[in-house]
């Protein structure tokens, strides 16, 4: 049993986590140290795997985010890299490229961003989004992915908490 009050701590940690909005990402373009240090910074408290500057040459290699430009990245490559690293345990690259490609396939990126940043806050707080219908499929896939990524955090705080209680860790 999870008591309450460990729960709500929780919660509220959760709710408090500042997930950047598009205009709210670093005003300079960042190298790569200093694109791993911010994201990072970003995921730990949220108990993700960190991101190395190995993961990231990968992304690139494969073609999941763009390239950096003289070795700098910029805000585009930033936003895509902080999707990554909330959603990677819950989907492929592949999957998470192509999602971000038909998202934005109409849209601005930074809109589109916004948007996911908003879902995710929302679910942070512990709300629902209101539903939207199939038809709108990109907002629905923001929606729940940001569900999903709560859902995960949630779940594993649980297990943590049940795991450490009965003594097995």
């Amino acid at each position: 049993m999870v008591e309450d009050g460990v729960f709500a701590d929780w919660q509220e940690k959760i709710a408090k986590q500042p997930i950047p909005y598009w205009d709210e990402l670093p005003a300079v373009d960042l190298y790569m140290d200093q694109l791993v240090s911010y994201v990072n910074r970003l995921v730990t408290p949220l108990n993700m795997p960190v991101i190395t500057a190995t993961m990231v040459n990968n992304y690139v290699k494969k073609k999941v985010i763009f390239a950096p430009v003289k070795k700098k990245y910029q805000a585009m490559q930033i936003a895509d890299v902080i999707i990554i690293s909330l959603s990677k345990s819950l989907f492929s690259l592949d999957e998470i490229r192509q999602a971000i490609d038909v998202i934005t396939k109409d849209e601005y990126p930074k809109k589109a961003y916004d948007r996911f940043v908003d879902a995710l806050r929302l679910r942070f707080k512990g709300e629902k989004p209101i539903p939207v219908p199939p038809s709108m499929a990109a907002e629905r896939l923001m929606q729940d992915v940001a569900d999903l990524v709560y859902q995960k955090l949630e779940a594993e705080f649980l297990l943590d908490q049940l795991v450490s209680q009965n003594g097995d860790r």
